[in-house]
């Protein structure tokens, strides 16, 4: 028997016979070397569990299952894991060779810090044009990221066994679509979190993952979260409709907007959520300040546009459509016009 690892990595595996193989060897490549790694293959048909079990290494445990989805197989992973932190890599991302040996350092210089996700390099098939994904780094501003949305790339993610103890693993509910959005937002609560500032992994933009086939539903998960957290930092009520309405045009959802809330209440609650998390802080960033004035300009954005299209109602969107559909015929035909001439 192997001694226990200091890292459980956990990899679901569901149908991704072009990447897994890719996916497993970057583990293996890895020059920090105390690791297990654990493939719960979910029910792929597509020939995934032939290619994972065709490596061979004695750190590597697969389980195989009917397909119960994402967060029931890594739950099910964390329920088996022996080490002290637990990492994430999906099925069809790549890990860079320094990653856990970046990350295991980084911990262990921020005993506080409860879970370090890194930067990625996003790749896409039908692109050659590499980008970065540099999400803030800093805990305090993380933590106001969270107020409105995910600043983690999940498979790129290190958290502390302890604070899973603590905080719980990931929702299993039949609705959640932002599983890992979810989970962070309830570690942020309780524990500092952090990004290493370098590119670690490279995440694949793949075009038919779940992000873009379930749009709708993740995006109506993410607005709860938000008001969830909003409340949280604010010691509000999670009904508070100011709470609910910044969350909602957050995001420029206005079927999610009530109305009651002036613009000078959602601007007051914003700066609000962001005084109490610089409170957190001896010293806090600058960036906090900015990333508060950056999203002040978004609400108003949505809130103006919400204020002259939706919010008098289907009929005010019909006239509105209606008069943008004739300044468009109108310009046509001057256009027309103007060419016969």
């Amino acid at each position: 028997m192997l001694n226990a690892p200091l890292i459980s990595v956990l990899l679901p595996v569901y149908n991704a016979a072009p990447y897994v193989g890719e996916a497993i060897e970057s583990i293996l490549g890895q020059t920090y070397r105390h690791w297990e790694l654990i493939v719960i293959n979910d029910g792929s048909t597509d020939g995934s569990d032939r290619i994972v079990k065709a490596i061979q290494d004695p750190r590597i445990r697969v389980i195989d299952q009917p397909n119960r989805g994402l967060s029931m197989s890594l739950n099910r992973a964390i329920g088996i894991a022996r080490g002290d932190y637990v990492a994430r890599q999906d099925a069809d991302d790549i890990a860079l060779p320094r990653r856990f040996e970046r990350q295991i350092d980084y911990l262990g210089r921020h005993p506080v810090v409860g879970m370090v996700g890194t930067w990625a390099e996003v790749r896409s098939d039908d692109s050659t044009v590499a980008k970065v994904y540099a999400p803030s780094v800093e805990s305090h501003v993380l933590k106001f990221d969270l107020l409105f949305d995910n600043p983690f790339v999940h498979s790129s993610m290190m958290i502390r066994r302890q604070v899973l103890d603590r905080v719980g693993t990931y929702s299993e509910d039949s609705d959640m679509r932002a599983e890992d959005y979810e989970l962070w937002s309830r570690v942020g609560r309780e524990y500092e979190i952090a990004n290493i500032p370098d590119t670690l992994q490279i995440y694949r933009d793949a075009p038919k993952s779940k992000l873009k086939k379930e749009r709708s539903a993740i995006l109506e998960n993410v607005i709860d979260i938000s008001i969830a957290n909003l409340a949280w930092t604010t010691n509000r009520d999670r009904s508070d409709s100011t709470v609910n309405d910044l969350a909602a045009l957050a995001h420029g959802a206005y079927h999610r907007v009530g109305g009651q809330a002036t613009l000078h209440d959602l601007t007051e609650l914003l700066f609000e959520a962001a005084g109490r998390l610089s409170q957190t802080e001896h010293d806090p960033a600058a960036g906090l300040q900015e990333k508060a004035h950056a999203q002040c300009q978004t609400l108003h954005y949505h809130y103006d546009l919400y204020r002259r299209y939706y919010k008098g109602g289907r009929l005010r969107r019909k006239v509105v459509q209606l008069s943008e559909m004739v300044k468009h015929a109108i310009s046509v035909r001057r256009s027309s016009v103007q060419k016969s001439h």
